[in-house]
């Protein structure tokens, strides 16, 4: 289970790695003062591993617009790339208050509980994620794996197939690798 949980996140989250510290003399001065200017620059450290530089700048992205969604899940996101889950399932709440038809909030959120093998709001959340938006692989991917591991085999496979419609459709050969991994990974584990 935790390999298929690393692996699930590192293709959802696009593969966010720490890489080593940038020098302060290599950091560009930002004089970021609007909420989404701090929420740009987040994104650029978030991208270069630097998730306790991207955390302090959503929050001093919140301390200016509190309700800002995007500033919640991108935090949210890091936060779960550290490991911190229950404060990650707080931004993705705080989230969707602000944004309830949130896809991406909701995929976060179940990636989140899945993580604390709390498989039935996983599935829910990921369930309302493809209410929204049938076509989101993420979602598809996301609930076959708690489905998997709720012993549900056939909902797994039946969500595998579609997200590897979908891949084949939109042209996504990444998620088509992988889709096709664990469709032969969950028939040859019967």
């Amino acid at each position: 289970m935790r390999l298929a949980l690393l692996l699930l996140l590192v293709f959802i989250l696009g593969g966010c790695q720490a890489s080593p510290e940038v020098p302060a003399s290599e950091v560009p001065a930002s004089g970021a003062s609007t909420a989404e200017e701090l929420l740009q620059l987040g994104n650029t450290k978030m991208a270069r591993g630097d998730l306790k530089g991207a955390i302090r700048d959503f929050e001093s992205g919140l301390a200016r617009r509190p309700d800002h969604a995007q500033l919640l899940l991108r935090q949210g996101v890091a936060y779960a790339t550290q490991g911190r889950l229950l404060a990650a399932i707080d931004n993705y709440d705080r989230a969707l208050v602000q944004q309830p038809k949130g896809v991406e909030i909701l995929v976060q959120r179940g990636l989140a509980y899945y993580q604390l093998q709390q498989l039935q709001p996983a599935v829910s959340d990921f369930s309302q994620a493809l209410s929204l938006d049938v076509d989101n692989t993420n979602a598809l991917l996301g609930r076959a794996t708690a489905y998997y591991h709720q012993g549900r085999r056939s909902e797994a496979l039946a969500d595998l197939e579609a997200a590897k419609a979908i891949a084949i459709a939109q042209e996504k050969p990444q998620t088509l690798n992988e889709v096709e991994r664990r469709l032969q990974s969950y028939r040859s584990s019967s």
